[in-house]
């Protein structure tokens, strides 16, 4: 059910709320980072236009950010950003906003590009991590196909083994810090050895025990200087005591219980192209590394080359 707010909200606050997360409280010239300016056109107020007198060029709080050049009100922003991070379906804001829908999914996927470009990938610091991959389900939805034989939204479902890029069921590698929580995605082309090494040596350190499951990508993680514990799936094992602590400390059952999560985020939108496939996994892995919108957050998505550190 769509439920309008917009019009129930101030321009001001919402002003001051992005004046707050955008830039810290303090307007500056994003061309000399000069804070004395002066006003140049008040018509759009509360979003001032000013001009830079060391530069002669004018700005307002939106210039060098993905809203750059839009005509959205302050109130209307808000609850973009909000939409965007909760995973509210481009076709229900553009309702509920009452704005064109294509240039609504054009500005998702640039606020999702800036998220995607900025995040942390450096390796987790857990002492024990999990690394798997889920298989999803994403054609070139929106691209018209001509060829009878060959439907968009069949053509992952019949195809056998294990999924890639190529036959429309890409892959997502997922790697979580079994103490923080933290994860890593990865939309990758297949699930070669070479791609899942690359997984493990990227999001993990040396002496990380790594647990996985039974595929044969995984077969080099102890090459790598990292303990390796797997768990065999094929033959219904899904977590196993080694230590004879009473604890069953070898499972995969953290990532797997993501991939839920993962999916129920996606499964919103109703289908997901492959080339954006890794901008919505980037959006989820932020929600599921911040549980708080946050000004850093915030200004990871809006503006270039601002790592979100996690």
């Amino acid at each position: 059910m769509d439920f309008p707010i917009y019009e129930l909200l101030s321009e001001e606050k919402c002003y001051q709320w992005l004046l707050d997360f955008l830039h810290d409280g303090i307007l500056k010239s994003p061309y000399s980072n000069d804070t004395n300016f002066h006003i140049n056109d008040s018509r759009r107020a509360p979003v001032i236009q000013y001009y830079d007198k060391i530069t002669k060029k004018t700005f307002n709080i939106f210039t060098g950010t993905v809203f750059q050049g839009t005509h959205f009100t302050c109130s209307e922003i808000v609850l973009i950003i909000r939409g965007f991070l909760q995973g509210v379906s481009t076709a229900q804001l553009s309702r509920e906003l009452d704005t064109d829908y294509q240039n609504l999914l054009e500005l998702r996927h640039k606020f999702m590009e800036r998220g995607y470009s900025n995040l942390d990938k450096k390796p987790l610091q857990d002492a024990t991590t999990e690394t798997d991959e889920m298989f999803q389900n994403a054609g070139e939805k929106g691209t018209k196909h001509t060829d009878p034989e060959d439907p968009p939204r069949r053509r992952a479902n019949k195809k056998k083994g294990h999924g890639t890029y190529e036959n429309d069921r890409p892959p997502v590698v997922g790697t979580v810090g079994r103490d923080s929580g933290l994860v890593h995605l990865v939309v990758k082309t297949g699930t070669t050895k070479s791609e899942l090494n690359e997984q493990i040596t990227s999001f993990t350190k040396p002496q990380t025990t790594c647990n996985t499951d039974e595929w044969q990508g995984y077969a080099d993680v102890r090459k790598m200087n990292r303990t390796h514990k797997t768990v065999l799936h094929a033959k219904k094992e899904y977590a196993r005591d080694d230590d004879g602590d009473g604890i069953n400390e070898v499972h995969t059952n953290t990532i797997e219980g993501l991939w839920t999560g993962l999916r129920n985020f996606l499964r919103i939108f109703r289908g997901v192209h492959k080339k954006y496939l890794h901008l919505y996994c980037a959006i989820f892995e932020i929600k599921n590394n911040f549980k708080k919108v946050t000004r850093a957050v915030v200004q990871s998505l809006c503006f270039r080359n601002r790592i979100l550190t996690i």
